[in-house]
């Protein structure tokens, strides 16, 4: 499908009338609100309401920046960027399951400020409402989207619904019956895509490199057949059993972050590239996994322009990797005496002297996220640097993603640029 956050799609979205009202209206997949109300719950539980009808349907988009009563254009007056897609997903998983999938953007147009939600039809309809709030969301519902409204679906609509949805699986099982009918229920295994296992039916068990999966053509095997006839290749590392192989296949954020901070040498820095394009921030650190894969940023914005996702991270990986503009002209001083600016230089002074790092609530977090940024490249130990940060990761976890994620991930990846670029091939 079109890119639904494209650039020509959504100036669209905001066309004008002669009159300079909205050209389009409210419908089945959009909904105007005049700005983005997160810091207010029930704002927030009705974006989820919404999100849920979207998703139930054929998707749709929220539209921040536009009034009604009278319908204008009035743009955004509060910060749709600086609340982190980290924190839209946990009320999401809160309250409805299973998870909705979204994306968003910011475009600046007549001046103004406008914001975009969009929520990608689900697959596996319908999505449930598992939790009461007040009398917007109600345990058990499902909601669906009627023109203009989001409301509890009709049962007309809920028996279409979930006779769509068994008439995709059926249609799944029959492909799947009939292609094990044509290769042998004997020659057949069962690949579980979440953990990457390969179980065959003598009870042997791989986990395989998802490069490996498209040439799978014998199960029972890892190594060259008796009778010469072709066989795949299985490279890692093998336990004493000989059957499980010793290679993750999925690699999440958290991974990404760890593997940094720890200075991991990784086995196959490309595939965390490639793992970067479907995050949910490009704030990530990946100069470090270039610099692992010994290739210059040309060679991995053609691996990143590889990947099919169709997350817009991508597209912002490859925009940092030319420019990286985030990073510039971006200033925390500690000089002027204020206690806050105070808060930031004794953290740059224990930084630089090695001393302990405590971080206890959220303004002491973000004081040394601040101080990050007035470092000297070459005057402090790195390793002693993201040993500090490793710890805050995996101790303030929940303090770390919640206001902060945004500011975290673009400290790590300034961290990562300042001390990786320089090392990156320029030959190839």
């Amino acid at each position: 499908m079109q890119d639904p956050l494209s650039s020509k799609k959504l100036r669209e979205l905001l066309r004008k009338k002669p009159n300079g009202k909205p050209y389009h209206r409210e419908s089945t997949s959009i909904e105007f609100k005049e700005d983005f109300d997160w810091d207010e719950k029930k704002s927030r539980l009705k974006y989820i309401k919404s999100i849920a009808a979207f998703a139930n349907r054929e998707g749709g988009y929220l539209i921040f920046g536009i009034s009604d009563q009278p319908r204008e254009f009035s743009g955004m007056k509060k910060e749709f960027q600086k609340i982190d897609d980290y924190q839209i997903s946990q009320l999401i998983n809160e309250y409805l399951s299973p998870t909705p999938e979204f994306e968003r953007e910011e475009i600046e147009l007549y001046g103004k400020k406008f914001g975009f939600l969009y929520v990608y039809p689900f697959k596996n309809k319908p999505i449930i409402c598992i939790k009461d709030y007040d009398k917007i969301l109600t345990d058990s519902s499902i909601y669906y989207r009627y023109n203009s409204l989001s409301c509890i679906i009709k049962s007309g609509d809920l028996i279409s619904l979930l006779n769509d949805s068994k008439r995709k699986e059926s249609y799944q099982w029959m492909k799947l019956f009939a292609k094990v009918s044509e290769i042998g229920v004997d020659n057949t295994a069962i690949y579980n895509k979440a953990s990457g296992e390969l179980s065959t039916n003598t009870g042997n068990k791989f986990v395989l490199n998802e490069e490996l999966i498209d040439r799978l053509k014998v199960i029972d095997k890892y190594s060259i057949q008796e009778d010469g006839s072709e066989a795949i290749r299985i490279v890692g590392e093998i336990d004493g059993s000989g059957t499980i192989i010793k290679e993750p296949l999925a690699i999440n954020e958290n991974q990404i972050i760890e593997s940094f901070l720890k200075d991991e040498n990784i086995v196959s820095p490309e595939k965390y590239i490639e793992a970067c394009c479907y995050l949910t921030s490009a704030f990530i650190p990946i100069y470090y996994y270039i610099r692992q894969a010994g290739i210059s940023t040309k060679e991995a914005k053609k691996i990143i322009s590889g990947v099919k996702s169709r997350a817009r991270t991508k597209k912002k990986l490859l925009a940092r990797l030319d420019e990286n503009k985030e990073f510039q002209n971006v200033s925390y001083p500690t000089d002027a005496g204020t206690s806050v600016q105070d808060a930031r230089l004794k953290f740059v002074e224990r930084i630089s002297e090695k001393l302990e790092i405590e971080i206890n609530n959220e303004g002491e977090l973000k004081r040394f996220l601040e101080a990050i940024w007035n470092l000297d490249p070459d005057e402090y130990d790195k390793k002693f640097l993201k040993s500090a940060i490793l710890k805050v990761f995996q101790e303030k976890h929940d303090l770390i993603f919640g206001n902060l994620g945004s500011f975290f991930r673009k400290t790590l990846a300034y961290l990562d640029l300042i001390e990786n670029k320089q090392y990156e091939n320029p030959q190839l």
